[in-house]
């Protein structure tokens, strides 16, 4: 799921308690940034929720700036070994430009996983109004995987 702020410096709390597994940062390479040498960097942080689970955050200003990836770098609020709660804010993001977004994940066995079986009936229901709100003509179809 891509969250994209509205202002800069946004806070992205901890959905699960867990130690923080990994925090890393990497390029999204692909064919077309590699040949342009503009690949955007990402800031990741994985929180292992117990032995198969685990949540990601990758925050990406969606730059390829190394001045970008250090200050990213710089709002990230835990480190490798610290040990989380639900709600604990685990950073902020760098609003690099309008594209500056942070996606979240699960994670079972270090595979991305579908998240909607895990949403409460409460979640599901705000994830869906914001996605009407945004796109009002949608229907969600069966098990709403993105």
């Amino acid at each position: 799921i891509d969250f994209y702020a509205y202002a800069d410096h946004m806070q992205f709390q901890a959905s699960v308690p867990g130690i923080i597994e990994e925090v890393r940062a990497s390029q999204n390479e692909n064919e077309a940034c590699l040949s342009a040498n503009n690949c955007n960097w990402q800031i990741g942080v994985r929180i292992r929720y117990d032995s198969a689970y685990s949540v990601e955050w990758d925050f990406e200003p969606f730059s390829s700036s190394e001045a970008d990836k250090d200050i990213q770098l710089a709002n990230i609020s835990v480190a490798v070994g610290d040990v989380v709660q639900k709600g604990d804010i685990i950073g902020t993001l760098h609003r690099a430009n309008d594209t500056s977004h942070v996606d979240w994940g699960i994670m079972k066995n270090y595979t991305l996983i579908c998240p909607e079986p895990y949403f409460s009936a409460e979640a599901k229901s705000s994830i869906l109004a914001l996605i009407k709100a945004r796109h009002p003509t949608w229907e969600p179809e069966g098990v709403m995987c993105f």
